[in-house]
């Protein structure tokens, strides 16, 4: 099944840069950059110190080093996140990757990553999608850097309605969601877990303590956009 979808991924994302050569998005709206002081773990913008960082406060301690974004998630970038990870409108993918690779240069390229890990998407959600975007972006974002992506974690559950739950139980119910394919082999390696939106971190959270458990060694996020 994994062969047939990277098939169909790479026969999209070839139709969409030769749709792009020929006929040229409509311009939109530039995106509104985050503003320095950003957490230095959670990257929430406006705070210096973690320890003083009401998302970090609520939700960490965390599983990687840091999580960063280059946007808001609001304006354009919450409308094209939206459009791919809800409507399936794969057209957008190759904007939000610029918007990703943006985030890679300021906050990630000193890095000497091993691998970038998109974040799984529940099978039936990829099904009812077609496909999985983060892994999409993961491809590109590698595409264009250089640096493989291990399509490495799977969800055991879709999970619980968030709503219901407290900060502790959310917690524990990201932590409960991921997990290692078999056959990967993690040991003492670099990870960058690529995501489109950050919120409070807690999915992030779940799969780096999953790759953290397989056996990673430095493990840090990059999303698109945050929303406060």
């Amino acid at each position: 099944m994994e062969k047939w979808e990277k098939r169909l991924a790479w026969f999209r994302r070839h139709t969409e840069e030769l749709g792009a050569l020929f006929f040229p998005t409509v311009r939109v709206a530039h995106p509104l950059a985050l503003q320095s002081p950003l957490c230095p773990s959670c990257g929430k913008e406006g705070v210096k110190n973690p320890r003083v960082c009401p998302n970090c406060q609520q939700h960490g301690p965390w599983a990687f080093l840091w999580a960063r974004a280059p946007y808001r998630a609001q304006g354009v970038v919450w409308e094209a996140i939206h459009r791919l990870s809800h409507r399936g409108e794969s057209f957008w993918l190759p904007r939000l990757a610029d918007w990703l690779e943006e985030g890679f240069r300021l906050f990630a390229a000193f890095f000497p990553w091993d691998a970038l890990v998109p974040v799984p998407l529940h099978p039936v959600r990829r099904r009812e999608l077609g496909f999985n975007p983060c892994l999409e972006l993961a491809r590109m974002l590698g595409m264009r850097q250089r640096i493989p992506v291990l399509n490495c974690l799977y969800t055991v559950r879709a999970g619980s309605s968030q709503k219901t739950l407290t900060a502790p139980e959310r917690a524990m119910d990201h932590d409960c969601a991921f997990r290692v394919k078999r056959g990967f082999d993690l040991q003492a390696q670099s990870l960058l877990i690529i995501t489109d939106v950050l919120v409070t971190g807690l999915t992030a959270q779940g799969c780096a303590r999953a790759l953290q458990q397989g056996g990673a060694e430095r493990i840090a996020v990059l999303a698109v956009g945050r929303a406060e």
